[in-house]
C-alpha cells in the first residue's frame, strides 16, 4: 500500500515539477530579454552585497536560515537566492552553502518527527502524504532503496525518517549524497542565469528532471524485487 501510494503521489508531484520547470524557463526568458530585469537584479545584488560587506557572517547566516526553511517547501525554492549567492560568493561556495542549509533543515525536520511525534507533524504535512512516506520508509530498510527514495523525493521527508526513529547518521549520509547533485546543478543554474547562457540553463533544468525520473524508476524496480 505504501509503495502504491508513493507512486500515485509521485505522478501527481510530476505536474508540480513540470510547472516549476516551465515557470523557470519563462522567468529566464523574461530576464534575458528585459533590461529592466537586469537593473532590478543588480539592485538586489548591490543591496545584499552592502550588508555582506558589513558583516559576511550575518550574510552567510541569513542565507543558511532561508535555505533551511526551503527544505520544508522543496530544495528548488532556494533558487531565487542562488544567483545572488553566485555573484557574492561564487559557484563553489554557493554549493557548500546550499548543502549546509539543506542539511540543517533536514536535521530540524528529522528532530521534529523524532521528538514531537505524528500529531505535531500533521500540522506541517498532510496526513495522506505523511502516512505514505512513513509506510514507504518503514517498509524499505535497505540503504540503497532509501537513498533512491530520498533522491526521487528531495524535500520534506525528514519528518518520516524521524518518526520511525531511523538512524540519524545513516539518514544524514544518504541525504547528503542525494542532495549533492541538486546543489551543484542549482549553483550552475544560477551562473547560467546570470551570464545568460540559455542552452546551459535549459540543459541543467532538463538534468534535474532526468535525475528525479531515473531515481523513481530505479526505486520502483528495487522495491518490486523486495516483494
Amino acid at each position: 500500500m505504501g509503495f502504491k501510494n508513493f507512486i500515485a503521489q509521485r505522478l501527481h508531484h510530476y505536474k508540480y515539477i513540470i510547472f516549476i520547470i516551465v515557470l523557470a524557463v519563462m522567468i529566464a526568458f523574461l530576464f534575458w530579454y528585459s533590461t529592466a530585469s537586469d537593473d532590478e537584479f543588480l539592485a538586489v545584488v548591490s543591496f545584499f552585497e552592502y550588508y555582506v560587506n558589513k558583516s559576511e557572517a550575518l550574510g552567510v547566516l541569513i542565507f543558511l536560515v532561508l535555505n533551511s526553511a526551503s527544505v520544508m517547501l522543496g530544495p528548488f525554492t532556494s533558487f531565487p537566492l542562488v544567483p545572488i549567492s553566485v555573484v557574492v560568493w561564487g559557484e563553489f561556495n554557493t554549493i557548500i552553502l546550499l548543502l549546509a542549509g539543506w542539511l540543517l533543515g533536514d536535521v530540524v525536520a528529522y528532530y521534529i518527527g523524532y521528538y514531537f511525534s505524528y500529531p505535531a507533524v500533521r500540522y506541517l504535512v498532510s496526513a495522506e502524504r505523511l502516512d505514505s512516506w512513513i509506510s514507504t520508509v518503514s517498509e524499505r530498510t535497505n540503504f540503497y532503496v532509501l537513498f533512491l527514495f530520498r533522491m526521487a523525493f528531495p524535500a520534506e521527508i525528514g519528518y518520516a525518517f524521524g518518526l520511525i526513529k531511523y538512524d540519524l547518521g545513516k539518514y544524514l549520509i544518504l541525504t547528503l549524497i542525494a542532495e549533492i547533485p541538486f546543489a551543484i546543478i542549482l549553483a550552475y543554474l544560477g551562473g547560467a542565469f546570470i551570464n545568460k547562457h540559455l542552452a546551459t540553463f535549459l540543459g541543467l533544468v532538463i538534468a534535474v528532471g532526468v535525475i528525479i525520473i531515473a531515481a523513481l524508476y530505479l526505486f520502483s524496480r528495487s522495491s518490486k524485487k523486495q516483494h
